[in-house]
């Protein structure tokens, strides 16, 4: 890596073949060979994905934060000046070796979101310290980069993909460590619960699952007529609305919108 000063700083999630302790007896040697600083650090067990980078994110002092994973290949020695540069040209921009635009399980409201990859995402530390790194609620894996790029969004921030020429290899280490499509599932509730209340900003928001009923709507009430349960839960919603929170009623209905 040319180009660009930096610090390196390792964070081992609780590996059992000694690597923590091998990158331990390299740290001094590196940082003397490369005159950059290189930091060791790590856990006796795996924390997870996002809680592993927002441990290291607490030893970091640059200006920009760069998660990386260990999985990449690199090929051109400018990669991590081409990413700085494009940050310092444009702020408020979050910069990226991979920007997904198109991945149905980020669906909300019925658009994909488009996310930057975990593997290789660079942001300004200020405003990881002002708005926190990954969120602590996705456990091992999955969903937290796109969270992440979805609250950067919130704040006013544009996500751009730079052609570095890295190679991510993927899901290396994950395949033997988990039940991929039970985290899949799980955390895909947690991200787009999480987008829900981004949404609803300072407003309380308030869920009814209506299950076992038949399906309705909100116009169902003056149109087709509806139940008395039913009746009751669209009255009931439609009176909290008026007082500023925003109401999600679910049910088997096929006809989906906002009603007001």
């Amino acid at each position: 890596t040319d180009g660009v000063d930096y610090e390196i700083v390792f964070w081992d999630n609780g590996s059992k073949d000694g690597t923590l302790e091998w990158l331990k007896s390299q740290e001094n040697t590196w940082s003397t060979h490369s005159k950059r600083k290189i930091k060791v650090y790590g856990s006796q067990e795996n924390i997870g994905f996002g809680a592993g980078n927002n441990e290291a994110v607490k030893y970091a002092t640059g200006r920009y934060i760069l998660f990386l994973n260990n999985d990449v290949l690199f090929h051109d020695p400018k990669w991590l000046k081409t990413l700085v540069d494009y940050a310092d040209q444009h702020p408020k921009t979050a910069v990226t070796a991979q920007l997904i635009d198109f991945n149905s399980a980020t669906e909300f409201r019925h658009v994909m979101q488009p996310y930057m990859g975990g593997w290789c995402m660079l942001i300004d530390h200020e405003w990881i310290k002002k708005n926190g790194a990954f969120h602590p609620d996705f456990g091992w894996a999955y969903f937290e980069d796109c969270e992440l790029s979805r609250r950067l969004i919130h704040t006013g921030y544009t996500l751009k993909q730079v052609d570095v020429n890295i190679q991510h290899l993927g899901s290396i280490s994950s395949a033997d460590q988990l039940n991929i499509p039970d985290q899949f599932k799980y955390n895909r509730s947690v991200y787009r619960n999480l987008l829900y209340k981004y949404e609803a900003g300072e407003k309380k928001r308030i869920t009814f699952f209506a299950c076992g009923m038949y399906p309705f709507n909100d116009s169902d009430y003056e149109g087709k007529g509806v139940g008395g349960a039913e009746a009751s839960l669209i009255l009931l919603a439609r009176s909290l609305a008026k007082l500023g929170y925003i109401v999600d009623v679910y049910n088997d209905t096929e006809v989906e919108g906002i009603f007001k």
